[in-house]
Parts: C-alpha cells; sequence; structure tokens
C-alpha cells in the first residue's frame, strides 16, 4: 500500500470539518502546515519502528479563522544512513490520533436549538473519547428535552415520549433513527429508565448516538427554521407597496 493512501502530499487539497465553527472547509496551501519526525533515535522499541506527523491548519471560514492542530503517532520505515550522512524513511499509517487543539472533542449546534439542549450537545460530543458513558447519557438527555420542547410531549420517560411522537408528523426515516437508539448495547435496555442512567457503552455507540441528534436537529428545529423564515420573507414581500 502506498504510503499517500494514508498521508496526502502537504499541496494536497483535501476536504475537512473546522471542529470551531463546523464548516466543511478546503483545506489546501496557504491553509496547511505538515511537519513529519522520524524517531530514528529511538531502538528497539516494542512497535517497532515509528514516527510523528504533526498538522496543523487555519479554518478558511472568514468568520472563524481558528488554528487547529493534530498530532499522529504513525508506524513508519527507517533507513538510517552511514555514519555522518542523514536518516531516511516516511511514515507508514496512523497508530493513534491526538487533537492538540481544540482540547478534546467540539461540537456546536445550530443557533435555533434552545440554550440548554446546546449545552448538553457540546457536551455529549466533547466527551465521546474521555467518557463514552457519559456522552451517551447526555445525548439521551437531549432527546428527552427534544422531544418536550419540539413537540410538547411531557411523560414518565424517554421511552413512553417516543411511543408518544405522531405518527402523521413523524416521518418513518426520523422515526426510525429514533428508534435506533435502541440497538446500541445496553443502551435499547435502559429505555425505561431514568435519563441519567445508562449501562457501559463504546466510543462507537456512544458516536452513534450522538449522531442521531444532529439527524433530528436538521430534521425538527432547522427544517422548522428554514420555514418561518421563507414564511416571513414573503410576508414581507406582500407588504411591501406596489410599484
Amino acid at each position: 500500500m502506498r504510503r499517500d493512501d494514508y498521508y496526502p502530499q502537504p499541496h494536497t487539497t483535501i476536504m475537512g470539518q473546522c471542529p470551531y465553527c463546523n464548516a466543511h472547509i478546503a483545506i489546501g496551501r496557504g491553509s496547511r502546515t505538515v511537519k513529519d519526525v522520524l524517531f530514528d533515535d529511538c531502538h528497539n522499541c516494542r512497535h517497532g519502528q515509528t514516527g510523528a506527523r504533526i498538522t496543523a491548519f487555519v479554518c478558511t471560514n472568514s468568520a472563524c479563522r481558528e488554528m487547529v492542530i493534530n498530532l499522529e503517532w504513525c508506524e513508519a520505515v527507517i533507513m538510517n544512513g552511514m555514519p555522518g550522512q542523514q536518516t531516511h524513511g516516511h511514515l507508514v499509517r496512523p497508530v493513534e490520533r491526538y487533537r492538540v487543539r481544540p482540547r478534546g472533542r467540539t461540537r456546536t449546534a445550530p443557533d435555533c436549538v434552545p440554550p440548554a439542549i446546546a449545552e448538553d450537545y457540546k457536551e455529549a460530543y466533547a466527551t465521546i473519547d474521555a467518557s463514552p458513558k457519559a456522552s451517551a447519557t447526555l445525548s439521551r438527555r437531549c432527546l428527552e428535552a427534544m422531544i418536550k420542547d419540539f413537540w410538547k410531549i411531557e411523560k414518565r420517560n424517554l421511552y413512553e415520549a417516543i411511543i408518544a411522537l405522531p405518527d402523521e408528523k413523524v416521518d418513518p426515516d426520523t422515526r426510525k433513527a429514533i428508534d435506533a437508539v435502541r440497538v446500541y448495547g445496553n443502551i435499547g435496555a435502559h429505555m425505561k429508565t431514568a435519563s441519567d442512567k445508562i449501562a457501559s457503552v463504546t466510543k462507537e455507540e456512544a458516536a452513534r448516538v450522538f449522531d442521531l441528534i444532529g439527524i433530528l436537529f436538521e430534521d425538527w428545529y432547522i427544517a422548522r427554521d428554514r420555514r418561518q423564515k421563507a414564511v416571513k420573507a414573503l410576508a414581507d414581500r406582500k407588504d411591501e407597496p406596489m410599484r
């Protein structure tokens, strides 16, 4: 396998998402710096030959312009030259990845989402790696609060609230996404318990539950916000004097 399959050259433009503003951006020459380090003097490592790649980029969204820094510890191929000669080699593939800046994960909710839900959403994303259980708990709390806020449904627990969602207003795909929470390990087994009690979950399960919240933001809050803005724009034009 070619090393470029894992590591595109620094001059190559790649697509990415800014962890600060969530904008999908093109990252290329002028906005990205890549530095590789070969650990050629670290002999007898149980992991073999390794190195690191530091990647820094500036968000190209003019309203953001934040600096993002990532670190990857990598397998490497190192060829030591003769005494006095430069060591040659290259990185092969990443073993571990770390976000240096911002620390931890960062994801913000759309402005049309209520502040309390937005705060839980942000914290749920930030804790996926450190504590998947806490992240899943926060995502479930988001879901419960969204059903109460958006659909005005108040029940004893999340299980009953999901059952009460109106069939004529919640399309099958959205209901399927909500019901998918049940299949993520022990989350589904505890749907009838309080939202702050949840069994152990993996990072992958926590990420899937978190992604569900983003889908519902789009289907519920963002769609309603766009509709309200469009209706208001038409109403404003209607009130303008005829020319």
